[in-house]
């Protein structure tokens, strides 16, 4: 079933609240001008889920994000909120929905946004207009349920958009669709498992083609992963079968790691629960897929840019207590991205499920910082017995804690970007109990979109990019 209700009124809702002791607190904070803006609390019984995009609706910022029923009885939906964090519109659907929601499109006007919804014989795409979250098109009829994310390209350069993404579930593909309508222009199935898929896109290689790019989760016979690159219509350019661990449950980044013009793919290859007992990697390949190195993280994700100035990249991410982590310590992590060798590793109290970082100018010093969420969560993943918890770090470019905040639940994905237009970033943070909360810097930021968890096509977490 679905269904749109405009809710303002509701007595189920509640407006903006003040954070108190029961909502997130600041354990600690170095930096001048970091200050809570507002928190937007769902209905009862609704929990958010792990991620968030912003973009531009008629002018407008409008943040969207999943809600996941904590009980039975109660709907999931996607949720639209304002920059002072206020509810403009929501959907209604039976059964769950995937962790990730993207807008899409260059008309501002025009804008759509979309989602994965249901599961089984009931899973579908779900395109919106962005403007009140009605349907444009959705397609069903899919064996399972693609829980990844999309991205909207005009990869065939004859200015019609398209539309990529992955689905998981019992028959796995990647599938190019017309962004207006939905209708399928190519789909590859070679071994194609994916979950939580993030696929890229760029030319790597600059032959004036657009590849895309995707990790694979254990596909091949052997139970290797992959890590597989198309060409604009859908034909294999390359593949690399030997990735020992999961490879299709993280983002897939690009960048020029090494300053020859080509981009690089990077890749965290995790693994999944535990399966063979080996330290989670980052890897990195060329754009013609020789394997430049693999280095051991002990987390899953990380955010990419040249945070310190000095000219080179910097992969920044934190540790995991699940998946590959590192069980030992509990660290943020930051690696030279030209050799893959560690340039510096802080510390922090705590982590398990670690989300995707972000990096942005967010505090006094020069240079970049990067804020990233970790947490046990009440639903999804969590050990018996553990009581759930969520925490956020905020690290400066020389790796010092400058800003903690504290969750009562698994914190998910942060988003930054000038959401009000003051020409200062914000920065958001859902907790899965049930809450989106936002703080106000004093950093100045001329980005007011974060449309796609992990930002743009090449997935670097650098807001902007």
């Amino acid at each position: 079933m679905y269904c749109i209700s405009q809710t303002h009124g509701n007595s189920d809702w509640a407006d903006p609240i003040k954070i108190s002791l029961a909502a997130p607190y600041t354990v600690m904070s170095m930096i001048e001008g970091i200050s809570s803006l507002w928190t937007f609390r769902f209905p009862r019984g609704i929990g958010t889920h792990y991620s968030l995009a912003c973009s531009r609706v008629n002018g407008e910022a409008l943040i969207a994000g999943p809600g996941q029923p904590l009980h039975a009885g109660t709907k999931s939906g996607v949720f639209a909120i304002d920059s002072g964090g206020h509810l403009v519109s929501r959907t209604y659907h039976d059964g769950p929905l995937s962790p990730f929601v993207a807008f899409l499109g260059k008309d501002e006007e025009g804008r759509l946004l979309a989602h994965w919804s249901g599961e089984g014989p009931g899973a579908r795409i779900n395109v919106l207009s962005a403007n009140h979250l009605q349907p444009v098109w959705i397609r069903d009829g899919f064996p399972w349920t693609g829980n990844g994310d999309f991205i909207d390209c005009d990869i065939e350069g004859d200015g019609r958009e398209e539309l990529l993404f992955s689905v998981g579930g019992l028959h796995h593909h990647v599938v190019c669709a017309d962004l207006k309508t939905g209708e399928e222009i190519w789909r590859y199935d070679d071994r194609v498992t994916i979950c939580w898929g993030r696929l890229a896109i760029a030319d790597i290689d600059l032959d004036g083609d657009l590849e895309v790019v995707f990790g694979t989760e254990y596909g091949n016979p052997d139970g290797t992963s992959s890590i597989v690159v198309l060409s604009s219509d859908g034909g294999l350019k390359w593949r690399d079968d030997s990735i020992p661990g999961d490879a299709g449950s993280t983002p897939t980044m690009l960048a020029d790691v090494n300053g020859d013009g080509l981009l690089e793919i990077l890749k965290v290859e995790i693994d999944l629960c535990g399966r063979d007992g080996h330290t989670s990697s980052v890897l990195c390949l060329d754009a013609h897929g020789s394997r430049l190195y693999s280095t051991p993280f002990g987390g899953s994700s990380i955010a990419i840019a040249d945070v310190d100035g000095d000219g080179s990249l910097e992969g920044v991410g934190l540790t995991s207590g699940r998946d590959g982590g590192n069980h030992v310590l509990s660290e943020m992590v930051c690696l030279d991205l030209s050799t893959g060798k560690r340039k510096w590793t802080r510390a922090v109290p705590r982590v398990y499920l670690s989300g995707d970082p972000v990096i942005a100018s967010m505090g006094d010093d020069e240079g970049l910082d990067t804020l990233v969420t970790t947490g046990m969560p009440s639903g999804y993943g969590r050990i018996p017995g553990k009581e759930p918890w969520g925490s956020a770090y905020m690290f400066s470019p020389s790796g010092k804690l400058v800003w903690h905040q504290e969750f009562p639940d698994w914190a998910g994905d942060p988003l930054a970007c000038d959401i009000d237009s003051d020409g200062f970033l914000e920065f958001m943070i859902p907790s899965y109990e049930g809450r989106i909360c936002a703080w106000k810097t004093r950093a100045a930021c001329s980005c007011d979109e974060f449309p796609k968890v992990n930002g743009g096509p090449a997935r670097t977490g650098l807001v902007g990019s």
